[in-house]
């Protein structure tokens, strides 16, 4: 499904499996960007309101993934990315929590962070990334982990809270 078209842009050789849904509204919204090459797999979900989704070349979205840009939040996924299935991008869409006497609907949300991932970037299944990280070029995110902040690039992270476990490239046999 496609939702707002107009703020929808695909590169060539682009596949989107069925029970995808690809949905760029709000105002303001810069929409959704997939550029060559990207796989989106089944019942994967790209939403944005008022803020971006940019795609790299040859990225793979595995199944049941949501990759999520709230209130202005920008979410990059840079190029050979393969992400898989059940992961998780909560870009921006936290409440205001400050006032103890008003429900937070009513408080409106905190400006939003980006969250990038940059080229050549592996994660497992069920990773969540949350607002305001990077996780740099060559790392690999281990199966259910939770990224609560930055990844230097060619690290190995797992873990919740993700922790650095070693670097690639520094240890024989990388």
């Amino acid at each position: 499904t496609f939702r707002n078209p107009q703020k929808i842009r695909l590169g060539d050789h682009v596949v989107i499996d069925e029970d995808s849904v690809l949905d760029a509204k709000g105002e303001g919204s810069r929409g959704i960007t997939l550029g060559h090459h990207v796989f989106v797999s089944k019942n994967v979900i790209l939403s944005c309101k008022s803020g971006a989704i940019t795609v790299g070349d040859y990225v793979s979205i595995g199944p049941f993934s949501g990759i999520y840009s709230i209130d202005a939040c920008e979410v990059r996924i840079g190029d050979y990315c393969v992400i898989a299935a059940y992961c998780y991008f909560a870009g921006g869409g936290a409440y205001i929590t400050k006032d103890l006497d008003t429900p937070f609907v009513l408080q409106g949300l905190e400006e939003g962070k980006p969250i990038v991932v940059e080229a050549n970037v592996w994660l497992g299944g069920y990773v969540a990334v949350m607002e305001g990280v990077t996780i740099g070029t060559g790392s690999v995110i281990g199966a259910k982990s939770l990224v609560k902040r930055d990844i230097p690039p060619r690290s190995v992270a797992f873990g919740v809270p993700a922790k650095v476990h070693r670097v690639r490239g520094t240890e024989a046999g990388d």
